[in-house]
Parts: C-alpha cells; structure tokens; sequence
C-alpha cells in the first residue's frame, strides 16, 4: 500500500501521483474539498480519508474510505482533526464565500467507543490517520499543544490500547519517522510518498 501526504488543492500533482503508481493507495486527508473543485470519482485503486481542512460532506465521494474502519486490506483508518486555526478561520470566514472551517471536523465523541471496540477487536497491523495520538504528537509540535478530542483522546486511547507495527499519518506537513513503543509512525509531508510493501519489515 502507498500512503499519500496532504494534497491541500493541487489536485494536478496528486493526479501525476498516481500515474506513476502501480499499486493502491491511501491519502491521509487535507485533500481539498470545499476549497477547490474535485474530480467526482477515480480509480477505485486510490481512496482517501478526510482531514480538518476537508468539507466533511467529501465521505459520500466513492473514493473516500469513510470517517473510520477497517479497509479490504486490513488497514485500520481515522479521519477528520482539530484545526488550530479554527479561531481564525471562523473570523475570516465574511470573506469567503464557502466555509473554511466546518464544527464537526472531528468526529464527534459520541462514535468513539464504537470506533475503540472495532479497533480492539481487529488489533490491525497499520493504521492511517490524518492526526496522529498526543505523545507522538509532542514530538512533533514545539510549540503550544492545542490539546484536542482527537489526538489527546481517541488516537491516544486507540495506541494504548494497542500498538500496530506501523501508524501513518499527515497534519503536520513534517516528515517524521520514529519507532516508538513498538510502533513506526511517520508522518508525511505535503504529498511526500510512503511505500508500506516495500519499507515496512
């Protein structure tokens, strides 16, 4: 499986992308809907999931994964983030006119324990989010921590109660690439490419 980084609108690169691609693959969200105009399907090779600067109404597109679950391969998924620029974008929002900040960006607490049950009763080997759990999060981010339901709660609950081999994720536009507790986590840079099959031992 090739793992996508966030595509913010250049929805031409990500297209060139997949030309050169021979195999699946997975975007980690921050595709760009609601900001740019997005092709209504594609191969159904390449799916993505959402992230915080992505219309949450893009789950009904047929290449999105969904906000959560288990893919035909196995791979455990979880979309939508906090953004920590929701203050500003809601004060900005008079000069658009489209939304660039959506209230449900996250998904809402409500799902969590069925989200938590699936993904102990599946124990997946990879996992692909477009945030990432709060502790890897402090390794990333410096500077304030914006703790948030997602990271801090969800994600983190999910890595404790089990530790796949590998946990790709995007938000950060970093590339990151550790081993913790068990776990390879990397984080991918704006449309920077993560090739499982080949780098995962």
């Amino acid at each position: 499986m090739i793992f996508i980084g966030d595509v913010h609108g250049k929805i031409k690169e990500y297209f060139h992308l997949l030309r050169n691609l021979n195999q699946k693959s997975i975007q980690v969200g921050d595709f760009g809907f609601g900001f740019v105009e997005v092709p209504e399907s594609w191969s159904k090779n390449h799916k993505f999931i959402r992230g915080n600067h992505d219309d949450p109404a893009c789950v009904k597109h047929p290449n999105c994964l969904g906000d959560y679950g288990l893919t035909k391969d196995k791979i455990f998924f979880v979309g939508g983030a906090y953004s920590i620029d929701a203050v500003w974008r809601k004060a900005q929002q008079y000069k658009y006119k489209n939304p660039i900040w959506w209230e449900n960006e996250e998904i809402p607490e409500k799902e969590f324990k069925k989200i938590l049950d699936l993904y102990d009763k599946e124990k997946p080997d990879i996992v692909v989010s477009h945030d990432c759990p709060a502790e890897i999060r402090k390794l990333i981010i410096d500077g304030p921590q914006y703790r948030n339901r997602t990271s801090d709660g969800l994600l983190s609950a999910m890595f404790y109660e089990h530790a796949p081999k590998l946990w790709v994720f995007g938000h950060y536009h970093k590339s990151f690439d550790q081993m913790i507790k068990g776990t390879r986590f990397i984080c991918l840079n704006e449309l920077e490419v993560f090739d499982s099959n080949y780098e995962l031992v």
